[in-house]
């Protein structure tokens, strides 16, 4: 069922990401509607400074996989992202987890996907170009 497993720890924060990627497709779930709703929870009750950062990036890490695994649509990313950003660190935040996805996302379709995500998270301004620029690879930015 699933292709691989990957591990990834963020710098600076304490979350740790244990989410398999599959190349094959999943059937729609309620868990897509939860990810829709942790998220849109999370950014309207952010929680204390400490546990912020973690927390965002669970979350959004979860909607992106949503996103790839074709259970969530890019219009929904792009909303949920545009209502982040009354979180001051959700751009950096959310650079940081598409930077650990351009590893996990190296084969198509998935790759695919996730450069539609990294477009469309500029095109709405969610997350600013230099921003981008800094954190990830030139490949994923030149297809973007």
């Amino acid at each position: 069922f699933f292709s691989g497993l990957a591990v990834f720890t963020f710098c600076g924060g304490s979350s740790t990401f244990r989410k398999p990627l599959s190349l094959s497709r999943m059937e729609p779930t309620s868990a897509t509607h939860a990810s829709i709703r942790r998220f849109q929870e999370f950014c309207a009750s952010p929680p204390a400074q400490e546990d912020l950062g973690a927390g965002f990036k669970d979350v959004f890490h979860a909607l992106c996989e949503a996103y790839l695994h074709e259970e969530v649509q890019l219009e929904s990313v792009r909303t949920l992202l545009r209502e982040a950003q009354k979180i001051p660190e959700a751009p950096r935040m959310a650079c940081d987890v598409l930077w650990v996805f351009g590893f996990q996302c190296s084969a198509d379709p998935l790759k695919r996907r996730y450069v539609e995500l990294v477009r469309s998270a500029c095109e709405a301004g969610a997350i600013p170009a230099p921003e981008l620029q800094e954190r990830l690879d030139p490949d994923t930015l030149a297809a973007a």
